[in-house]
């Protein structure tokens, strides 16, 4: 490694007598800095003799301008700034300063940028219905069910409403509807927050748990903003009093290369990487002499950038039942967490909650410990007024946790102790809380030889009192544990498939023992796996084998052939056709139970630009696409075909990323000559759950190429101007060809020579489907 002087900014400061300047007001300079031509010229003026400019000229120049010099408003001298000495050379119009690394701008370095979001597109009003319905025929019956989910939006915000419908119950029961939940959402990405009126889920840190309820919740949402990093970036600074190229090298590659001027310069690293790794900054000179600095860093998105804050508070009738006939809304309750960066290696939490006899609130904090890994804590207690457990009215959470990750070793350990006191609304309405969890977990990732992992879990449950007021609540009569060791082994067989193996034993109980293993295969790129397990568990073994290739297309055919022996043998074959207009499925089975047969269809209806469309199920948001009536033209998503408008020019595309860059695009190459586009591609940015029109403006043009003659069988001379029925003039090319649009069936033109002349010609047009026909010689007389 070559001596660091190079980046080291030694800046002498030399007092010169400052000569007058000239009579004009302003004058143009060179600027020289410590010693190099910067390339850079500025206008300054007088101001005592001294040579002076505002402070956004100054910054400009790269200057640092102090706080009270700028709110100043007025013309600042250069010599005023601290740090910076200046020698005028009036007959060379060049100023020579001399300034230390404080007197300038840093130079900011970072890694590959993303591409910018576009604006987000504007929101159209519709509503999309999703269905996922399966029917089972067996010898106990017949049965019909399905998800449905009705989604309506609009510039507003959307309204969403799911329940689970039971159409045909096996042994004659009544069909039943289950309402799953039913929300009003509402997002303002600019201030990043969401707003939810309805069912909600809480808000929940790593430490406390969410609930369902019934009532309002306003929240910061960071995926609103898919460009913005939360977490802390490496950041590292240095100088230079040469000119040269700053490359910067994450895990041994290279991420991005920079030219940059004398003075102080800081890298500020865009996330490359997770965990830890090291970084490199190879620092150039002109002269070719290599600096290197590597720094070991550590990067975590549990962390948030500081000053940056997330939050989530709801309140609103806890939910309980959710999904079972005794559905319903009980007491109130409020719930709120917030996270705040404090540091760029310390974010501190905050949680509380309350309902109805009940108080609870925590604290906690992440801590990034260096390059080593992140660590969390966390304290929480609550307080009951009407509920008593074991005769205590309160109790305490305490957590501890470790985390590191690397390209090689993976490590976490977290704990987690309760006493028995301790509740939380979730434990109240009947889901008890452990009274300790433990969970380690380790992994080894070789070069070649795949992936070694090891974990091991342990929790102590408190005894739950049958027949009790208090029943579900933690109470410690009689305690029940489990403690899990499970190793496992994954390697990737390059070209050819997987290879696996897991085992584990339970050391609270004799006999808990039982391991696993299997091979995948895959055929090429055809899209056809095969798969061979087995498996022993509690002295009962079992093993299966597997054919099958997955549907990941519109008009693929996948299909699944499983047999299964053991405890109990399954045989199966299972079909799928992902279709334009959603996925079918067909099945049977046969096991000891008797043959089960099964029929399933899933996919979507949407309503938007005033007509209905079928479609693939539609999780997140779509684009409904048109072509100007006309059918059959390609359209690709992300460069990928994704279907075929139709006979009306439309296409419903099912698939977009809410609030990220969604690129949709055809290829004008691939399409008939009469065919013409208005754009070729498009980005659009829609919100989620909401729907966006998108118009390539295609048209089919009636068009010819007309050879025009004159009286005596000569081609029209070039640049001849042609007019037809008062459209803009065409020019007539070589051998009297022109190219006129928007031709009738019958058509009047008016030529007029590059001498003045004019002449007249009646020209037939009969479009010919999918090509620009050529008519003539047309005489103009």
């Amino acid at each position: 490694m070559k001596p660091a002087a190079a980046i080291v900014c030694a800046v002498s400061i030399i007092v010169q007598p400052l000569p007058a300047f000239g009579a004009d007001a302003a004058e143009v300079f060179g600027l020289t800095l410590n010693g190099r031509v910067t390339g850079l010229v500025g206008e300054f003026q007088r101001c005592d003799g001294q040579p002076c400019a505002t402070a956004a000229d100054m910054t400009a120049l790269g200057f640092v301008v102090p706080d009270d010099l700028a709110k100043a408003h007025t013309l600042i001298p250069l010599s005023a700034l601290p740090g910076v000495r200046v020698r005028i050379a009036a007959a060379e119009q060049v100023i020579y300063v001399e300034a230390d690394n404080a007197a300038l701008l840093t130079t900011v370095i970072r890694g590959d940028a993303q591409a910018p979001l576009a604006p987000l597109s504007p929101t159209s009003f519709g509503a999309v219905l999703d269905y996922d319905i399966l029917a089972n025929r067996s010898n106990a019956g017949t049965s019909v069910a399905g998800l449905l989910d009705l989604h309506l939006f609009g510039p507003f915000g959307s309204f969403d409403t799911v329940a689970n419908v039971t159409a045909v119950a096996i042994s004659g029961h009544s069909g039943v509807v289950h309402r799953l939940g039913t929300t009003y959402t509402f997002t303002d990405p600019d201030k990043l927050f969401r707003l939810r009126v309805g069912d909600v889920v809480t808000g929940a840190l790593s430490w406390n748990r969410a609930i369902r309820l019934g009532g309002i919740q306003f929240s910061r949402d960071f995926n609103l903003r898919p460009d913005l990093v939360t977490y802390p970036l490496p950041s590292f600074a240095a100088s230079t009093v040469v000119p040269a190229t700053v490359n910067l090298i994450a895990n041994g590659v290279q991420q991005s290369s920079t030219a940059i001027q004398p003075g102080p310069f800081a890298v500020h690293m865009l996330p490359v990487i997770t965990g830890a790794g090291d970084v490199s900054l190879a620092i150039q000179d002109t002269l070719g002499r290599q600096t290197v600095l590597t720094v070991p860093i550590y990067v975590s998105s549990a962390l948030l950038r500081p000053g940056l804050t997330n939050f989530s508070l709801a309140a609103g009738l806890v939910r309980d039942g959710y999904g079972t006939n005794t559905d319903h809304y009980a007491g109130w309750a409020g719930n709120a967490s917030v996270q705040h960066g404090l540091t760029d290696w310390l974010t501190i939490e905050a949680h509380g909650e309350a309902s109805d006899g009940l108080g609870q609130i925590g604290l906690g904090a992440t801590i990034r410990i260096g390059a080593l890994g992140i660590a969390n804590v966390a304290l929480s207690g609550s307080v009951g007024n009407r509920l008593v457990t074991a005769g205590r009215r309160s109790g305490e959470l305490a957590v501890i946790g470790f985390q590191r990750i690397s390209r090689r070793i993976n490590f976490s350990a977290n704990a987690t102790f309760e006493t028995v006191g301790y509740r939380d609304i979730a434990a109240v309405r009947g889901f008890a809380l452990p009274k300790s969890t433990v969970n380690i977990s380790a992994g080894y990732r070789t070069n070649n030889w795949g992936l070694f992992g090891i974990s091991y879990i342990a929790q102590n449950q408190y005894g739950i009192a049958p027949n009790m007021p208090d029943a579900g609540l933690p109470l410690p009569i009689g305690n029940s544990q489990y403690r899990i060791i499970n190793a496992s082994y994954n390697v990737y067989i390059r070209k050819l498939g997987s290879f696996r193996l897991g085992a584990y034993r339970d050391i609270s109980r004799h006999g808990g023992y039982g391991f696993s293993g299997g091979l995948s295969v895959f055929f090429g790129k055809s899209g056809i796996s095969a798969a061979l397990d087995g498996s022993y568990d509690g002295g009962q073994s079992s093993s299966s084998a597997s054919l099958g290739k997955t549907a990941i297309a519109p008009g693929d055919l996948g299909y699944t052939i499983r047999a299964t022996e053991g405890g109990i043998s399954r045989h199966s074959a299972e079909f799928d056709h992902y279709g334009q207009w959603g996925h079918v499925t067909a099945g049977i089975e046969q096991s000891s139970a008797g043959v089960l047969g099964q029929v399933g269809v899933r996919g979507a209806l949407s309503l938007i630009g005033g007509s209905v469309f079928a479609s693939n199920h539609i999780d997140d948001s779509f684009a409904l696409v048109r072509t100007g009536h006309i059918g059959n033209i390609p359209i690709q998503y992300e460069n990928r075909p994704i279907g075929k408008t139709n006979a009306d020019g439309l296409l419903i595309v099912p698939a977009l990323m809410s609030y990220q860059n969604n690129r949709l695009s055809l290829d004008p190459s691939r399409l008939p000559p009469d065919i013409v586009v208005g754009q070729a591609f498009t980005i659009v940015r829609p919100r989620d759950g909401s729907g966006v029109i998108v118009d390539f403006a295609v048209t089919k043009v009636h068009a010819a190429v007309i050879v025009l003659h004159d009286s005596t069988g000569k081609p029209i001379p070039i640049g001849s101007l042609v007019t037809v029925d008062g459209a803009p003039d065409q020019t007539v090319g070589y051998d009297g060809e022109a190219y006129l649009n928007d031709l009738k069936p019958e058509n009047r033109i008016k030529i007029t020579r590059p001498d003045g002349s004019r002449c007249l010609a009646e020209v037939t047009y009969k479009p010919v489907p999918g090509d620009i026909p050529t008519i003539g010689p047309v005489p103009c007389l």
